[in-house]
C-alpha cells in the first residue's frame, strides 16, 4: 500500500531535501509552501518525474481555513495519509524582546506553532493507515539553550517539544508515533541572514559571529538539510515502531 506523507514548508532548504529524500524512497509526498510559488513549482517538476501522485498546494499553515481546505483536499485526493512532517517555520527576528514589534511576534508564534496545531489537528483524522502514522515535528537547539534576540523563536521551538510530547500520549491508542527533531543551526540561506544581521547588531564580522557559533559545536560543522531528512526517514520508517513522544537532538554535539 502507497504511503501519503504531507512535508509542510515544502519549498524551503529542509522541506525541499525532505520531500526529494522521500519520493525517492517510494513515498507519494505533497508538500506545501506559502510564499514561494517558482521554487514549488520547480520541485512540483521533478518530483512527478519520479511519481506522478506528488502534488502540492499552497497552504497558510497560521490560517484555520487555509488549512481546513487543504485538508479536504488530501481526503478527496488519497483518503488517507501515513505521515505528516512539519517543517514549515520562519526565523525573521533578531529583536531584543523590548524592541520586538508585537506583529514579528504573532507572525513567529502563529507560523511556528500554531501551524503545527493546526496540521496535526485537521490531518490527524486522516491517519488511517492499518499500522498506524507518523508525526514529525522540526525544533531547535535553541528550545534547550537560546541565544539573546530570538525569544519569539526561542518560545516557539520549546512549545513544539511540549505539543508533541503531549500529543504522543493522545494518539498512541491509534498506533500514531509523534516525534520531535531537534537540529542545531542548519546551513540553509536563512541562517546565513540571521547570522548577518546579529553580527551587525553585536558590531562584529560575519566571519567572526560565523566562527564563534562554529566554536560551540563539538563537530565543529553546521548540520545539513540531508542530516534532517536522514532522521525523518528513520523515524517515518518501520524500524522506529516503538518510538514515540521522543525528542532527537541533530546538533553535533552542541548543548
Amino acid at each position: 500500500m502507497k504511503k501519503i506523507v504531507v512535508v509542510t514548508g515544502g519549498s524551503g532548504a529542509i522541506g525541499k531535501q525532505v520531500s526529494s529524500d522521500l519520493t525517492n524512497k517510494g513515498y507519494t509526498v505533497v508538500f506545501t509552501y506559502n510564499g514561494n510559488k517558482n521554487k514549488a513549482d520547480l520541485l512540483l517538476a521533478e518530483l512527478q518525474s519520479i511519481n506522478k501522485e506528488t502534488f502540492c498546494q499552497k497552504v497558510d499553515v497560521s490560517d484555520i481555513k487555509s488549512v481546513q481546505i487543504f485538508a479536504d483536499e488530501l481526503k478527496n485526493r488519497f483518503g488517507q495519509i501515513y505521515g505528516l512532517v512539519n517543517c514549515a517555520g520562519v526565523s525573521s527576528s533578531t529583536d531584543l524582546l523590548t524592541d520586538m514589534p508585537e506583529s514579528v511576534w504573532y507572525s513567529i508564534i502563529n507560523t511556528n506553532l500554531t501551524g503545527v496545531f493546526l496540521m496535526c489537528k485537521y490531518l490527524i483524522p486522516l491517519m488511517t493507515y492499518s499500522n498506524g502514522g507518523r508525526i514529525i515535528n522540526i525544533s531547535s537547539i535553541f528550545a534547550n539553550n537560546p541565544p539573546s534576540m530570538r525569544t519569539a523563536y526561542a518560545a516557539s521551538k520549546v512549545g513544539i517539544i511540549g505539543l508533541s510530547k503531549s500529543l504522543s500520549k493522545e494518539v498512541a491508542h491509534k498506533q500514531i508515533c509523534v516525534n520531535t527533531i531537534s537540529p542545531g543551526p542548519v546551513d540553509t540561506e536563512m541562517l546565513g541572514h540571521i547570522w548577518r544581521t546579529t553580527a551587525d547588531k553585536i558590531g562584529v564580522t560575519f566571519d567572526e559571529y560565523k566562527q564563534n557559533q562554529l566554536s560551540k559545536i563539538p563537530l565543529a560543522k553546521l548540520c545539513k538539510p540531508i542530516d534532517v531528512s536522514n532522521a525523518i526517514q528513520f523515524l517515518l520508517s518501520d524500524s522506529s515502531n516503538h518510538i514515540t513522544g521522543a525528542t532527537l537532538d541533530i546538533n553535533g554535539g552542541a548543548v
